[in-house]
């Protein structure tokens, strides 16, 4: 048995978990959760939006952006295939069965796929959110 509610804030970012619920904007909007929920006071948290979250633009440099549902109603869901042989994200599905390894038990070793944006991408993704 799940449990459910109608009152859901998400927030979503790619900062260090324990770090960024320690931050005093993060204490700043637990408190306010705390009030209304356990103590049963009035707080700002029905001010705040449904979702609250972070686009990066690399390590460290990004923007919160707040949204009214999750997941967006905007979303554009895309297949993208895993290629080993470029070690790349694609588009279409690969012909051939390619095969990637690396050592679990070696410190370092590990298998990346990159997907590449053009700056048009780029562009289009960032002001589409």
């Amino acid at each position: 048995m799940g449990i459910s509610s109608k009152q859901k804030w998400r927030e979503i970012h790619a900062r260090k978990e324990w770090r960024y619920v320690f931050e005093p904007e993060s204490v700043k909007r637990q408190e306010a959760f705390f009030l209304k929920f356990l103590k049963g006071e009035r707080s700002e948290i029905d001010t705040y939006p449904k979702v609250r979250m972070e686009v990066r633009d690399r390590a460290w440099l990004g923007e919160f952006r707040s949204e009214q549902e999750w997941p967006l109603a905007r979303t554009k869901y895309v297949k993208k295939y895993l290629e080993a042989t470029s070690g790349k994200l694609i588009d279409i599905l690969p012909t051939e069965l390619t095969v990637t390894r690396y050592d679990s038990e070696a410190k370092d070793d590990c298998v990346l796929f990159c997907r590449e944006f053009t700056d048009a991408q780029r562009f289009r993704i960032l002001h589409q959110l």
